[in-house]
């Protein structure tokens, strides 16, 4: 009997097919979007997970050929509109579900989990905690912890202090979570802000001497010796910087269309980043750009000029993106890229 013709498409065709599906961003900031996961417009980044899983079922050949895939990302952080008003009890039992679950299947599924997203509340957290702890360290293959949200930095930092996850590379976690995460997982090399003003990540890179790319969410003006103090922790590997506004939901739609004019005070200092390869400048989407921004491009443009080596370029990237819009009755997207321009410096 001749295979099925999708069990015979390479691998990476596969890929990209899944990639149309939705699964939720790792650009996604909770600031931003405010609230639970428990709203249509978040659940419907189940899509990916649940059609591949689905598909995965309706026979062998299939369950063993997407495998891969089916298990690829492991999300512990949605909740179903029923039980939406008490989203911050069920997203902390549905975690020790699924780390209950996750220790019953076999060997070939926990090694083929890659990325795990996470949302802790205060909601019975020591059973929680526990069982995170358990599930991490059923993953020896994850390349990517996704800490979405944590109300619980303390317990989680006493939790899991005697962990070490060397096969995570890429972090994604807010400032308040930070110092709980960094120190377990000792070879990332891409660390990005989820939420805060960034001031714990920027510090915790003296326990990141691989980290190359530092970007997300900080806020650089909040605190303006906070740049002083990337320059001090920065590891000599640190090759990528984006400065962008953080778009918190409090904050107003005025938020999400202006950048701070002081980053063209800040920038300068990242002269002294003598390994910084790229620096990319994340501007709001504004119907007319203000003069503040055109000094910014021209602070960063020097910048990357200084530190261009013989033999070596450097590399300027301009981007102007939408962020989500809280309160109108669009759906909340991920950030949508507007523009980008770069500039290379050889």
């Amino acid at each position: 009997m001749a295979p099925t013709p999708f069990l015979t498409l390479p691998n990476e065709i596969t890929s990209e097919i899944f990639s149309y599906l939705r699964q939720i961003p790792l650009e996604y900031y909770h600031d931003t979007y405010g609230g639970s996961m428990g709203s249509t417009a978040h659940l419907r980044w189940r899509e990916r997970t649940e059609a591949v899983r689905a598909l995965s079922q309706t026979c062998k050949a299939l369950q063993t050929h997407l495998l891969p895939w089916a298990w690829e990302r492991f999300d512990c952080c949605f909740v179903p509109p029923a039980r939406a008003s008490k989203w911050f009890i069920f997203v902390m039992s549905g975690l020790q579900r699924k780390a209950a679950g996750m220790k019953k299947m076999g060997k070939h599924v926990k090694e083929s989990v890659r990325t795990l997203s996470i949302v802790l509340t205060k909601s019975d957290v020591e059973a929680t905690l526990r069982s995170l702890k358990e599930l991490l360290q059923m993953l020896p293959n994850l390349r990517t912890l996704h800490v979405i949200h944590c109300k619980t930095p303390g317990a989680l930092g006493k939790a899991i202090k005697d962990l070490q996850l060397p096969s995570v590379a890429t972090l994604i976690v807010p400032t308040e979570a930070a110092n709980a995460v960094i120190g377990v997982c000792p070879n990332v090399l891409h660390i990005r802000c989820a939420g805060g003003a960034g001031s714990t990540i920027i510090g915790g890179l003296k326990k990141l001497p691989k980290c190359q790319v530092l970007d997300g969410m900080i806020d650089w003006v909040k605190d303006p010796k906070l740049v002083d103090r990337l320059v001090k922790s920065a590891p000599s590997s640190l090759h990528t910087v984006e400065i962008r506004r953080p778009v918190c939901e409090g904050l107003g739609i005025s938020s999400q269309d202006t950048a701070p004019a002081e980053w063209a005070n800040i920038i300068p200092k990242l002269v002294q980043l003598k390994s910084l390869k790229t620096l990319i400048v994340t501007f709001p989407k504004a119907t007319e750009e203000p003069m503040s921004d055109q000094a910014t491009v021209d602070a960063a443009t020097k910048v990357m000029r200084t530190l261009k080596r013989k033999g070596e370029e450097t590399k300027l990237i301009v981007r102007r993106i939408q962020a989500p819009h809280y309160d109108t009755g669009s759906p909340k997207e991920e950030d949508r890229l507007v523009s980008e321009e770069i500039e290379i410096f050889d």
